[in-house]
């Protein structure tokens, strides 16, 4: 294979001199001459290289996966050049390490298959993320998505380790899932597009992450910010902490009031800096104390009314 050039579209490239043609099977020899990098947008089923000196290179151009990568002794697809997208459309459940992708990074992905796919070690999404169908299984790994995220009928499959980075400034809608960790660098703006619960810690590096019409629940560790914020002013919003250990939260982490707010925890929520509540508080955990909740708060109106006083009152 590759005994002419690197073009997938050169016959002379392949055993019995055939271009192969869409959904097919193809194998690198055992030693390859050259890199195998494609010349157009292809669609291609099984895929097997046993080696590591030559790759399978997009080059720009789109390739979709519709079966199974058979890659070992370090073989590799390298989907980092601009422009390029890497397809899984197979008509199975779908997966792969990614030490059989460059640099552990796509330039832009679809999951297009309603079976889904498994990240089996930690990637990078360079542009966009298109969910189309099915789901992503993050498992102990970490996403990161620098790009904007489309989403149609896909989804994420999470869970107490998946983590999520959302890097880059694009537009991206987060569907429901379980997170340990989510942390928004550079400006990033995501919008759940369904409830979200962190059981690690919530990072706001940058970037304003929106509640949207729907839950975002911190169960985990105190929020950390830097110059990030979390709107959720959202007529439908909610924020829940349902924190076993005692959390405090960061001055200025919310954009404005929060629509609802929930503790659900017996850890407790220490306020950083004013909070307004613009519909419900519910301190639903069992016999909160008058320090569950240590809000800021002007005692001008309430002349000789003590802090545990108002606070008893609330509750």
């Amino acid at each position: 294979m590759g005994s002419i050039s690197s073009d997938f579209g050169t016959a002379g490239n392949w055993a019995g001199g055939i271009v192969p043609t869409a959904d097919a099977d193809i194998s690198f020899a055992a030693s390859p001459a050259n890199n195998c990098v494609l010349d157009q947008n292809r669609s291609l089923d099984d895929i097997t290289n046993a080696q590591s000196s030559y790759k399978l290179v997009t080059n720009g151009k789109q390739l979709t996966i519709k079966g199974t990568l058979y890659f070992s002794n370090g073989a590799q697809i390298n989907a980092t050049s601009a422009s390029s997208e890497v397809v899984f459309a197979g008509s199975v459940a779908q997966g792969y390490t990614c030490r059989c992708i460059c640099g552990n990074t796509f330039q832009s992905m679809t999951v297009n298959n309603t079976n889904g796919l498994t990240v089996n070690d930690d990637l990078t999404i360079s542009q966009g993320l298109s969910l189309a169908s099915g789901a992503i299984a993050i498992g102990a790994h970490t996403l990161t998505i620098n790009g904007e995220i489309s989403l149609s009928a896909g989804s994420f499959t999470g869970g107490v380790s998946s983590n999520i980075i959302f890097g880059g400034s694009a537009a991206a809608v987060i569907p429901a899932v379980t997170l340990n960790n989510l942390l928004l660098t550079a400006q990033a703006a995501p919008t759940l597009a369904g409830d979200v619960s962190v059981g690690g810690t919530l990072t706001l590096s940058d970037g304003t992450l929106t509640v949207g019409a729907h839950t975002l629940t911190i169960s985990g560790s105190s929020p950390v910010r830097t110059s990030g914020y979390l709107n959720a002013a959202h007529v439908s919003a909610s924020v829940v902490f349902g924190n076993a250990s005692a959390i405090t939260l960061p001055a200025g982490l919310f954009t404005g009031g929060i629509n609802n707010l929930t503790l659900s925890g017996a850890g407790g929520v220490t306020a950083g800096s004013d909070l307004t509540v613009n519909r419900i508080l519910n301190l639903a955990a069992s016999n909160p104390s008058a320090t569950s909740l240590q809000p800021t708060i002007d005692y001008t109106n309430y002349p000789g009314t003590a802090n545990t006083d108002y606070l008893n009152s609330i509750y």
